[in-house]
């Protein structure tokens, strides 16, 4: 990588972060829907924010912070996104599992990363 920081919308600030990223979206889209699903629900970027954060506190609780390996596996939904902002949000290591993978491909891949 070069060294640069992305900025999420020309002319918009700059950020290093994902966990930045979700932050700068629930500030400028506070209000605005961010994420809705095939099931009609929907997120704006401060609920989104919001959910992160508690998804946060509850992985915190158990023990997971900065550099925790975390397999995941759950299917594509807004959950799923929440669960991916919350453990930016704790600067985890992420390994979400695609939900098709079942028994010794799960146990191996977790087994791999070490989760």
């Amino acid at each position: 990588m070069s060294g640069q920081r992305a900025a999420p919308v020309p002319g918009g600030p700059a950020v290093d972060t994902f966990w930045q990223l979700v932050e700068h979206g629930a500030a400028a889209f506070t209000d605005h829907v961010v994420l809705r699903d095939d099931h009609g629900r929907a997120l704006t970027g401060r609920g989104l924010l919001d959910a992160a954060e508690t998804a946060a506190a509850g992985l915190a609780g158990l023990g997971v912070g900065a550099g925790t390996r975390v397999s995941w596996q759950i299917p594509t939904t807004l959950e799923s996104l929440v669960v991916t902002c919350a453990l930016a949000r704790l600067g985890a290591v992420q390994n979400p599992i695609v939900p098709v993978l079942r028994g010794h491909d799960v146990a191996f891949i977790v087994d791999q990363l070490g989760s």
